[in-house]
């Protein structure tokens, strides 16, 4: 897997799964129907959204490079990137 940054794009990744799961924790997929990731880059982030069962998660990629990880990652109709 590619994971050279585009100095452009201010990009940067993190791997630690815990720090995911905090930023992630306190958004309630009860009272949220849709949600939209900016940048969601190789998909770590996106992980823990998609395991909260949103009826529709979009991500926003401007890195065409990241697509085809994110579409491996995340296969399913209610993903749309």
């Amino acid at each position: 897997m590619n994971i050279n940054t585009k100095k452009s794009l201010g990009q940067n990744f993190s791997f630690d799964k815990k720090l995911l799961a905090k930023i992630s924790k306190p958004i309630k997929s009860k009272s949220i129907n849709s949600i939209i990731e900016i940048g969601p880059g190789l998909g770590t982030l996106t992980d823990f959204l998609y395991k909260k069962k949103y009826k529709q998660l979009i991500l926003i990629e401007k890195d065409t490079r990241r697509i085809q990880t994110l579409k491996k990652r995340v296969n399913d109709t209610k993903v749309t990137i």
